[in-house]
C-alpha cells in the first residue's frame, strides 16, 4: 500500500461533516453523502429554499475539512437559476478552487483534496458542470486563528 493510498484510508476512515453547518444544512445527510460514498446524492431539490441569501462573490467551503472549495463568479441570478433547473447547487470550472478538489474520480466524481465526496461533473451544452452536494459544501470555513501573543 503506497503513502497516498494510507493517507486516504485515514482520512475517509476519520470522515466526519461539521455539526455547524451554513445554510441549516442537516450534518445526518452529510455524514451519508459526503463521507464513505460515491454513488448516493442528497434529495434533488434539497438545497433550492436554502440558498435564497447566496450573493456573488460567496465562497463554500468543505464541510469536513473547511477548505475553500467553489465561489459563486456570476449574476447569482444566473447560479440560482441553474441550481433550480438542475436541482443541486451546480458550478462552473472559473467558480472552482481547482487546487483544492480532485476532478478525477471514475463516473466524474469530485471530492475536495480533504477526501470528502463533492458530486459529480455533469457536463451539458456550456460545458463542464459541477453537480455538488450543498451538505459537502456547507463547512463554515477554516477555524480562525488565535493569536495567542497577547
Amino acid at each position: 500500500m503506497t503513502l497516498a493510498s494510507l493517507v486516504h484510508t485515514f482520512i475517509v476512515a476519520s470522515c466526519s461533516v461539521s455539526n455547524s453547518l451554513m445554510f441549516e444544512a442537516d450534518s445526518s445527510i452529510g455524514n451519508r453523502i459526503c463521507c464513505n460514498n460515491v454513488r448516493y446524492a442528497e434529495p434533488r431539490g434539497y438545497a433550492t429554499d436554502m440558498m435564497e441569501g447566496v450573493k456573488e462573490g460567496d465562497v463554500f467551503y468543505d464541510s469536513v475539512c473547511g477548505i475553500p472549495l467553489f465561489r459563486v463568479n456570476r449574476p447569482v441570478e444566473d447560479w440560482q437559476k441553474e441550481m433550480r433547473d438542475h436541482g443541486w447547487p451546480s458550478f462552473r470550472p472559473h467558480e472552482a478552487i481547482a487546487e483544492n478538489i480532485n476532478f478525477d474520480g471514475p463516473h466524474g466524481e469530485m471530492s475536495s483534496t480533504c477526501g470528502t465526496h463533492l458530486g459529480h461533473n455533469i457536463p451539458d451544452e456550456k460545458g463542464d458542470r459541477y453537480c455538488i452536494n450543498l451538505v459537502c459544501i456547507a463547512g463554515t470555513g477554516p477555524a480562525p486563528e488565535i493569536d495567542d501573543s497577547l
